[in-house]
């Protein structure tokens, strides 16, 4: 698989809200400035806007995103397996 990035983005982390997404494009953890929480967001393919996922685990460690951008993917601090399907 490979990607191509053909524009940058500014992510502002104050104007994220959490939203439902049927599918995802891209897959950034992002740490607004002062924040104690990594924020976990993705690019809307349909919408082609960035929206905050809700409803990860809290502790988490590394994220992928699946294929066909419906599913992420992560490994929790005690190296288990979670699933999770955006809408």
């Amino acid at each position: 698989m490979s990607v191509v990035v053909d524009r940058s983005w500014e992510i502002v982390g104050g104007s994220l809200e959490p939203g439902l997404v049927r599918a995802a494009r891209m897959l950034v953890v992002i740490r607004p400035d002062r924040a104690r929480a990594k924020r976990v967001v993705v690019l809307d393919a349909g919408e082609d806007r960035f929206v905050e996922v809700a409803g990860l685990p809290q502790h988490r460690g590394e994220l992928v995103l699946s294929d066909d951008g419906t599913r992420i993917v992560g490994v929790d601090p005690g190296l288990r397996l979670f699933v999770h399907t955006l809408a």
